[in-house]
């Protein structure tokens, strides 16, 4: 798991969405969710609100790995968006997706690199 300086929250105006994104330039900000229940219809697949920096040397993405609720990675379900501004749906590695797995929750771990900014995910229905 990350140090508690290794992600933080960006600031926003009132009113607006609030992302994660890393805490330096040099270290990616990691960090998991509770365990999730997959329910049929969230099984289609997951969208990221994500925006992914384009030029200069922050030429960050966002990284998800699915993992078991007791936080073990599922093999083949690890994704890197690195293009974006908004939503945009998560490819898993090997072509894999989420309705042939064969577990009931599911704990999402996000690794945001420096100049990447995740403000939102939801499942596909």
């Amino acid at each position: 798991s990350a140090a508690p300086d290794a992600w933080r929250w960006a600031e926003a105006p009132a009113g607006r969405w609030i992302a994660l994104r890393a805490a330096g330039e040099e270290r990616p900000g990691v960090c998991a969710t509770v365990p999730i229940a997959l329910t049929p219809a969230g099984r289609e697949g997951l969208l990221l609100d994500v925006r992914c920096a384009r030029s200069g040397r922050d030429r960050g993405g966002v990284g998800v790995e699915l993992l078991n609720a007791a936080g073990a990675l599922i093999a083949g379900r690890r994704a890197r968006v690195s293009r974006g501004d908004g939503w945009v749906r998560v490819v898993w590695e090997r072509g894999k997706d989420l309705w042939d797995l064969d577990t009931p929750a599911i704990r999402l771990r996000f690794t945001i690199e420096p100049g990447a900014r995740l403000y939102g995910f939801r499942f596909a229905d």
